[in-house]
């Protein structure tokens, strides 16, 4: 099976800023490398690095990064904890933000059970 492509254009968070970085997500069936131009990891040739990479492990999602492409081992991000059903409660637990101006930036976050 071909890798599938999708490329976007993620614009800067901060409106006072206008950078613009160009992102390929590369989907293949073992998992999702997410790459950039001018970033990279430490096993591949400049131009064709993956600095993050998602994939299913022994069942449960996880995220290997690369924030210091001179290092061989990616940082591993388990994301167990955030399955839904993994509340210690049972339930689900919402986040609400509250906004003060009209570019929608948070001010104030809390959870609410």
């Amino acid at each position: 099976m071909c890798p599938s492509k999708l490329q976007l254009v993620l614009t800067d968070a901060n409106p006072a800023w206008n950078g613009q970085q160009e992102i390929t997500f590369v989907v293949e069936p073992r998992g999702v490398s997410i790459e950039t131009k001018g970033y990279g990891d430490f096993g591949s040739a400049e131009g064709h690095g993956s600095p993050m990479y998602l994939e299913l492990y022994q069942g449960t999602l996880r995220l290997l990064v690369w924030p210091d492409m001179r290092e061989e081992e990616p940082t591993i991000i388990d994301l167990a904890g955030a399955r839904e059903h993994s509340s210690s409660e049972g339930h689900l637990r919402f986040q609400t933000v509250q906004t003060n101006n009209d570019h929608g930036e948070p001010t104030d976050a809390d959870l609410r059970d």
